[in-house]
């Protein structure tokens, strides 16, 4: 249903999922205050890094080919992790006629491994956002990957305690928490 990142970036059967992502980029750019020139510029400053990430040979996209999409695909891929962690958790996405089980697949697909962006991404979408809840968007990065496993597991109300290495993307991350490598904290607050 929803394609994130270079592999399937542009498959005709996902062009329903496509149609989405400049609806939601926008909406996280607008409420997070920030410019899409200054994002875009961001990226292709690190862009050989973000490159380096993926193997050569199983995609061809020159840089801005490649800037265009991770801005797209991060800012809409930050989008859905703050709806499903906002208070009206479907608020963005409502619109878009989504029932309990698309959103549900919505999920699943944003852990399938063809469809990670690097975690750099996501923090250079993320580093200079204002938004008006206090948690910053790494927050509720964290937030998201703890609800799903706390879910699977019965617990609720922990947060991450993310050492000094950084998750190569979202997935890895998940697979930090439940493999046990990144703890799961009480209520207080990461430093």
């Amino acid at each position: 249903m929803i394609s994130i990142g270079p592999y399937h970036h542009g498959c005709s059967n996902l062009q329903e999922g496509e149609k989405l992502k400049p609806l939601w980029a926008n909406r996280i750019i607008v409420y997070s205050e920030q410019e899409p020139y200054i994002l875009y510029q961001k990226i292709i400053r690190k862009i050989e890094y973000l490159r380096s990430c993926y193997d050569k040979e199983k995609f061809d996209h020159n840089d801005k080919k490649l800037t265009k999409m991770f801005l797209l695909d991060g800012c809409a891929l930050l989008h859905l992790i703050h709806c499903f962690c906002s208070i009206n958790q479907e608020d963005g996405l409502i619109d878009s006629n989504f029932t309990n089980h698309h959103v549900a697949n919505i999920q699943q697909d944003l852990f399938l491994l063809e469809n990670q962006i690097p975690f750099e991404v996501l923090k250079i979408l993320s580093d200079d956002a204002k938004f008006q809840e206090s948690d910053h968007m790494e927050e509720m990065i964290k937030d998201f990957i703890t609800s799903m496993t706390t879910m699977a597991r019965g617990k609720s109300g922990t947060k991450l305690n993310v050492d000094e290495s950084e998750p190569s993307h979202l997935l890895d991350l998940l697979r930090g928490v439940l493999s046990g490598k990144l703890k799961r904290i009480g209520k207080q607050r990461l430093l």
